[in-house]
């Protein structure tokens, strides 16, 4: 168990590492070929953030473990919109633009709501995924005729891989990142599916909480350093554009490879949290615009309270 343990922890690392470079090298290289940067935030960035959970998600579902793909998911965006926003907000409250009602958190409902409505027959199935990716095409393409970014969705301060002026060696660092988290991910799928069955939970139970808390610490890293810096469209941002590509596309992907099957109990507990959250938090943002120290407070309180829910609804 000890070294499933440290495989885990193994894994983690290099998919945590590897997206890092992921994101980096993917924008160095899309300035050397001069894409638009509106384009790079809407596809590079947003992959890059979400690269854990796709990469999680898909070697799952290639494996037949599409339960620690769906849980992963959904425990994801719930630790985005509870964990990540909840330790954002205390380090610094968080001043919400009423632009972001008008597209961004509309299309973060309108997401959490297609996959709630999905699972009501307790399954995903191929024709589904497939209008999940359709709708995340429509998403990017309505954003860049638009010629504006998700929020936050900005390149910040970060000057990725400015000592390469070519494209060769930026090509090779992207090749090696997307190496580096595909081996992350298969290496976390494989001993998380073995810590699993040695604590007696489910495999759906290590994708909601383990692989979920994991593949979020990009979007909780960047997002609690943008806190620190006051600049609270980064962090809220990052969240709402993480989530809406983790359910259009990832899941999307993850569908079309292997249908998603789960049970009853999985969406009376984990659906409804997951819907729950995902219009909760819009509520806290939209009461007042603004996300405080005491609405931070209840994120996080209700967050371990699913986390009870979770172990309580997922034990063998």
């Amino acid at each position: 168990m000890s070294l499933d343990i440290f495989l885990l922890i193994l894994g983690l690392g290099i998919l945590a590492y590897a997206a890092g470079w992921l994101v980096d090298s993917g924008l160095r290289f899309a300035f050397l070929l001069n894409l638009s940067p509106v384009f790079v935030a809407l596809t590079l960035i947003a992959f890059g953030t979400s690269a854990p959970e796709a990469a999680v998600g898909i070697v799952a579902a290639v494996k037949g473990q599409k339960f620690i793909a769906l849980g992963n998911i959904l425990g994801s965006n719930i630790a985005n919109l509870a964990l990540v926003l909840g330790i954002s907000a205390l380090i610094r409250p968080i001043r919400v633009d009423k632009s972001i009602f008008k597209k961004d958190i509309p299309s973060l409902l309108i997401s959490s709501g297609m996959l709630f409505f999905a699972l009501l027959d307790l399954k995903i199935s191929r024709v589904e995924g497939g209008v999940f990716l359709v709708v995340f095409l429509g998403f990017l393409v309505l954003s860049f005729r638009n010629k504006s970014l998700p929020a936050g969705l900005g390149y910040g301060d970060k000057k990725p891989l400015a000592n390469f002026s070519s494209w060769k060696p930026v090509l090779l660092v992207l090749l090696v990142s997307i190496g580096g988290v595909v081996l992350g991910a298969d290496l976390m799928v494989k001993s998380g599916v073995r810590v699993a069955l040695d604590f007696r939970v489910t495999p759906l139970f290590v994708g909601l909480t383990v692989f979920a808390v994991g593949t979020s610490l990009p979007e909780l890293f960047t997002s609690a350093n943008a806190a620190v810096k006051n600049q609270p469209g980064v962090s809220l941002g990052n969240v709402i554009g993480s989530n809406i590509f983790n359910v259009l596309f990832v899941l999307g992907v993850v569908s079309l490879i292997h249908p998603v099957i789960i049970n009853s109990q999985t969406l009376r507990v984990e659906g409804v949290f997951f819907l729950l959250f995902s219009f909760g938090t819009a509520g806290f943002l939209r009461w007042g615009y603004n996300l405080g120290r005491i609405k931070a407070l209840f994120l996080l309180a209700f967050y371990f309270l699913f986390l009870w829910a979770v172990y309580i609804n997922n034990k063998v």
